[in-house]
């Protein structure tokens, strides 16, 4: 069962921004566990995505700009991904290496956003999680068929913090 929302900071009293900071922080742990169970094919992938979503009230804010470069990156590699796999003659270690090399983008792109303070700490550390947690099941994948198993739930994932970041918009 998903976590039950809690209210957002203004509405609960007390503690200022320490207190939001730590709630963030929480919130981003919980979020990068649930990024782990989808992708790894732990447990329901739907009670995880509920779990990310879950967390919308305790999370900072984040410019939509900042993260749709980030979706869009990740999001057009991994469809791009699906496609050499659907093709004949589909080549694994080609679609991983192409993957890497994306995935690889994506961080530097992580990077960037929060040196420009795009992103806050906890909204990079969410997204470095997923890449690195991605690249890594990628690179143990042995056939076409676990690949692709593993780029839709990591499209769900991806999708489900674009949910979460619509939400939390600056």
């Amino acid at each position: 069962m998903p976590p039950q929302r809690r209210r957002p900071p203004h509405q609960r009293g007390g503690g200022g921004r320490r207190r939001e900071r730590e709630e963030a922080a929480e919130a981003a742990e919980r979020v990068k566990k649930y990024i782990i169970s989808v992708l790894r094919r732990e447990g329901d992938v739907y009670e995880a995505v509920q779990g990310i979503l879950g967390t919308v009230d305790e999370l900072s804010s984040i410019t939509q700009a900042s993260y749709r470069k980030f979706h869009e990156l990740v999001a057009s590699s991994i469809d791009n991904t699906m496609y050499i796999l659907r093709g004949a003659g589909a080549r694994l270690e080609e679609a991983k290496s192409r993957l890497s090399v994306s995935l690889t983008q994506a961080r530097i792109l992580v990077e960037y956003q929060k040196a420009r303070g795009q992103l806050d700490q906890y909204w990079a550390e969410i997204l470095r999680h997923y890449i690195d947690t991605l690249h890594g099941i990628i690179r143990d994948a042995g056939d076409e068929n676990v690949l692709r198993e593993i780029l839709e739930r990591a499209r769900l994932a991806l999708d489900a913090l674009a949910t979460l970041a619509y939400l939390k918009k600056r």
